[in-house]
């Protein structure tokens, strides 16, 4: 009987060490880009002067040479400053996705919609296409601020 309960437990062994190993992660590529452009303005009158640091940044997944995930988001950091180049104190309200409809730029879209539902269109345009699909995206310059404007209304 022990001669059989050995086999047993050796034989339960051999087949737990042949057994299906653990699920193999899955092979993706991941960027990630951030570029800062800033301004000034400088204070004249009663009018305060003002830094504004626009901080892009934006996180691309590829599987299988195809885009999986998109992120793209921006912060505007705007410091005042006076003419006796005292600082205001900062507050940070978050990016524009985060500020979603109280960022404001409905007002100004040709399209009526939000920053925010702007790039959740394109981001879902972006998924499932190559990186060279989304480069040969149509584009015109708007002004001189916007030269690569998407053609399309996202």
């Amino acid at each position: 009987m022990k001669k059989l309960v050995a086999l047993l437990l050796v034989g339960l062994l051999v087949l737990t060490g042949c057994g299906a190993s653990k699920p193999k992660g899955q092979d993706v590529k991941i960027g990630t880009a951030v570029t800062v452009k800033a301004k000034a303005a400088t204070p004249e009158g009663d009018k305060k002067g003002n830094f504004e640091t626009n901080v892009y940044y934006g996180t691309v997944v590829l599987k299988d040479d195809k885009i999986a995930q998109v992120q793209i988001d921006v912060a505007q950091n705007k410091q005042a400053y006076n003419a006796d180049n005292s600082i205001e104190p900062f507050k940070f309200d978050g990016s524009k996705k985060v500020l979603g409809d109280e960022y404001g730029m409905v007002k100004a879209s040709k399209i009526g919609q939000e920053w925010y539902k702007q790039m959740e269109n394109l981001e879902t345009w972006m998924t499932g296409k190559t990186v060279l699909e989304v480069l040969a995206m149509e584009t015109v310059e708007k002004d001189a601020t916007h030269p690569l404007y998407p053609q399309m209304q996202i």
